[in-house]
């Protein structure tokens, strides 16, 4: 290793990423030591020190001086990360649809958003229209699929898919009662 990389021992609280070996800093050798380097990258641009999130992708001006306090702050209160805001706010996907009007039969690009309540909530759909038990969302092979199919989705325990299913339960009561009195006002 020569002095202008970073020292990066085999330890599994370092992360051995291609963008922080490439770092060259004169004035020391730096030491990724800190389990933040797991959620940033090192990015020198222009002589100005860099850290990206690997979430949200937030530049944050990096010092020696200051060390990981700025990554500190910034990965507690990363909107993305913390899931208050999803990533489907900043990213689509290109997907191949049948076209209606299409004569040929063919496929046309158009844009998906993945939506994770949406998911949620036809998750809740499929475990009362099918009666599956509520343990199939902790299933490793349920997982799996969900997992290959859109990796974005987060994977929910059998208590939230409960809270979900009482709570698209709520929803179709007042919705029929709703309809129930409106039966009832008619003379």
């Amino acid at each position: 290793m020569s002095s202008a990389e970073p020292n990066q021992p085999n330890d599994s609280n370092m992360v051995n990423d291609t963008t922080n070996s490439a770092v060259n800093c004169k004035e020391k050798q730096m030491k990724f030591i800190s389990p933040m380097w797991l959620h940033f990258t090192y990015e020198e641009v222009n002589g100005t020190k860099k850290v990206v999130c690997k979430y949200c992708r937030k530049e944050i001006t990096y010092t020696t001086k200051n060390g990981t306090n700025g990554m500190h702050t910034h990965h507690k209160s990363c909107k993305i990360r913390n899931g208050q805001k999803k990533i489907d706010d900043f990213q689509s996907q290109l997907t191949g649809k049948r076209s209606k009007t299409d004569e040929s039969g063919g496929s046309i690009l158009a844009t998906h958003r993945f939506n994770y309540d949406e998911s949620r909530t036809d998750l809740a759909k499929m475990i009362t229209k099918h009666d599956y038990p509520l343990r199939i969302v902790e299933h490793e092979g349920f997982r799996d699929f969900l997992q290959r199919l859109q990796p974005l989705f987060r994977p929910i325990c059998r208590n939230t898919a409960k809270s979900d299913v009482m709570k698209l339960d709520g929803e179709e009561n007042a919705r029929m009662m709703h309809f129930l009195e409106s039966i009832c006002d008619i003379p």
